[in-house]
């Protein structure tokens, strides 16, 4: 498809990660958009491979560098009207995004809008997909005042901001802490961006088939891993008492610009969502670090996976049931994304199914 998305520009965040990278940047090439990557990495990557892609790509490299780090810089380098976020191994549908741009335009008090999210893994001998974040379809962040906004987005949680379409406005607004705040937790990371985002504007998740999230590669789990260095865990912290301190004050300062509320109004709910985000956190962490502990249990793991693999064979072997696979480009069941009242067309459904194909993600098919 000879789409052009020229006004819009994808930011890539990257480590260490070159063969999920360049078939990205692959995929794009059917496509005229603007691509900057983000690498993290300790090792720089060979310019020299970039020109051999006919889109603008511009490689920053920001060695060992954080994550939110690299979204700030990201958005000093974007010259367009609007940006994404995008991992390495994950796609947006190119036409969802043009209608991300339009809804964007229609609608200047919105600062930030996404499709909707669905999961994929694929194997040897199948593509899995299922509906990601189903709370999205029932979450508004459309409140006049930013408070109000921040109070509903918060209390209401869903990351829906993060890897939306965002005016540049937008993003830089939601970036500008990561200037010089860096955090050791991904879920300070994510819930000071998604904060800052429902701030600045209204924020929507519309209903159309936008954002492949991918599960292919298995993430990085151990006692020792940031994925269990929960937002709870972080604010009990003797260690991270100052750093709160300065996040908070922050906070109140980029707020504050904004010019709707008074400091006292503003350093309120900034302490009462924090502290509500904090609880929930609590109740969500021992489920969470159950499921970490028995995914390092070897034996047990390995059981329920080969359960898991029967089950899901006699599924796909007679197309039933509340799933979403793919034996082949014709061959599918999508009830449940219909259920998670995800809109989508046969073809936004092949598109995955293709792009695995195409780059030999899926053998034996």
């Amino acid at each position: 498809m000879n789409l052009n998305l020229k006004d819009i520009t994808i930011l890539i965040p990257t480590y260490k990660r070159n063969n999920f990278l360049f078939k990205n940047l692959r995929f794009w090439e059917n496509y005229k958009i603007n691509i900057i990557i983000l690498d993290g990495g300790k090792k720089q990557v060979d310019k020299k491979k970039f020109k051999y892609f006919k889109n603008n790509i511009k490689y920053l490299f920001i060695k060992n560098s954080s994550f939110e780090r690299r979204l700030f810089v990201g958005s000093q380098n974007v010259k367009t009207s609007f940006c994404v976020l995008l991992g390495d191994d994950e796609l947006h549908v190119p036409s969802a995004l043009q209608k991300s741009i339009n809804f964007l335009r229609e609608n200047s008090d919105f600062g930030c809008c996404i499709g909707r999210c669905v999961g994929f893994k694929s194997t040897s001998k199948y593509l899995s997909l299922w509906p990601e974040k189903s709370i999205q379809s029932k979450h508004f962040v459309d409140q006049n005042k930013s408070l109000l906004r921040m109070n509903y987005h918060i209390k209401n949680y869903t990351p829906s901001t993060l890897y939306a379409v965002h005016t540049i406005q937008s993003f830089k607004f939601a970036t500008k802490i990561f200037k010089n705040l860096q955090f050791d937790s991904p879920y300070i990371q994510e819930t000071i961006f998604e904060l800052l985002s429902s701030a600045y504007s209204k924020c929507k998740v519309l209903p159309y088939l936008s954002w492949y999230r991918s599960f292919e590669n298995e993430p990085i789990i151990d006692n020792n891993s940031k994925r269990l260095y929960f937002l709870s865990d972080w604010f009990s912290k003797e260690k991270n008492i100052k750093i709160i301190k300065i996040l908070k004050k922050n906070l109140l300062k980029i707020i504050l610009s904004l010019k709707e509320n008074k400091k006292e109004e503003i350093e309120h709910k900034i302490e009462e969502i924090l502290n509500y985000r904090i609880s929930k956190d609590r109740q969500n962490k021992k489920e969470a670090k159950l499921r970490y502990k028995l995914h390092n249990d070897n034996f047990i793991h390995n059981i329920i996976k080969k359960i898991k693999i029967y089950f899901k064979f006699v599924l796909i072997n007679y197309n039933f049931g509340n799933f979403c696979f793919f034996i082949d480009k014709k061959k599918y069941n999508y009830n449940k994304l219909r259920e998670s009242k995800i809109k989508f067309r046969v073809h936004d459904l092949s598109f995955i199914n293709s792009y695995l194909l195409e780059n030999n993600d899926i053998k034996n098919r």
